[in-house]
């Protein structure tokens, strides 16, 4: 392949991933927003979503592991040169911050959801009469905290 085909393969290949890094980026935020309701509907919609375009993005790997060949893209880019690299280091530059922010977005989303299952879990233990830490004294006095203190009566 010379090096303008090339070029045009590579440009190919990270638009793609640039695309489904962006349907990835809203889903995550229509994940974010449906976290404080707790719309399950809707982060069930979100989680079959981003199953969805990581297997949209695995098969686009495919070519652009083909066309690498071994190298990053930065060392396949500098190899193309042209007036074409410029335009290719923004696009990987847009690439490389786009699954970034997916990268930490997915970890907030994620870490809100394990915080909320912790805390409904703790919730349904309490409930069924299976506290082991009980709150309140059999006097009806709360227990110290781990300063020292108690915090109210009951």
């Amino acid at each position: 392949m010379t090096g303008a085909n090339a070029g045009d393969a590579l440009g190919t290949s990270l638009e793609v991933l640039i695309a489904h890094c962006e349907a990835l980026e809203r889903c995550l935020a229509r994940e974010t927003e449906a976290l404080p309701s707790r719309d399950l509907m809707q982060l069930g919609a979100c989680a079959e979503e981003k199953e969805h375009i990581a297997r949209m993005v695995r098969a686009a790997e495919k070519p652009l592991d083909a066309l690498l060949a071994g190298r990053t893209v930065r060392e396949f880019i500098a190899e193309v040169g042209g007036a074409s690299q410029s335009a290719l280091e923004t696009r990987h530059a847009r690439l490389k911050a786009l699954a970034e922010n997916c990268r930490h977005q997915n970890a907030v989303n994620g870490k809100v959801i394990h915080r909320t299952r912790q805390s409904l879990a703790e919730l349904a233990r309490i409930l069924s009469g299976h506290d082991a830490d009980p709150i309140y004294t059999a006097r009806g006095t709360t227990r110290p905290t781990s300063d020292g203190h108690s915090l109210a009566l009951a």
